[in-house]
């Protein structure tokens, strides 16, 4: 089943406030099956699809880094893996990590398609889809409070 999430934000565009908000909120109610504090969140797609990530910061003894990757296969490098909407490997990102501890997250279809949280906004509220069981075969656990925020699907 997918979890939709409620979440008001001053959203100027949805990349750059409101996706940048969810993954903030998500670096520090996540637990991987081996713990860390170092967080790698990786943007798949180009330098200015990761730019928009500049404002993720290190909190509450988290230190989080971002990069881009263009190959698919480099996403096994990461803890998060955030699939820009354009992004043309979709697709096989989603196959390089599946049932692996590598969160992703995408926009509209995203979980539909075998990734873990779809975005998009209803009215102005940023909305997601948490694919519950895709989630669950990873082996990374998030926080009840954003499961309940979110619409869960394939529970």
């Amino acid at each position: 089943m997918l979890a939709v999430f409620l979440v008001t934000l001053p959203i100027k565009s949805f990349a750059d406030e409101a996706v940048v908000g969810l993954l903030y909120h998500i670096t520090r109610s996540i637990q991987f099956p081996e713990p860390t504090n170092n967080i790698d969140v990786c943007v798949f797609g180009s330098e200015a699809d990761y730019n928009i990530f500049n404002n993720l910061d290190s909190k509450n003894g988290i230190t989080v880094s971002v990069s881009y990757f263009s190959e698919p296969a480099n996403a096994e490098m990461c803890h998060i893996v955030y699939v820009p909407r354009d992004a043309s490997g979709r697709k096989k990102v989603i196959e390089t990590v599946k049932d692996k501890p590598i969160l992703t997250i995408g926009h509209d279809d995203f979980a539909w398609a075998g990734g873990m949280i779809s975005t998009y906004l209803v009215g102005g509220k940023l909305v997601f889809d948490i694919n519950f069981q895709v989630l669950q075969s990873s082996g990374v656990s998030v926080d009840a409070k954003i499961l309940e925020l979110g619409r869960l699907i394939n529970r």
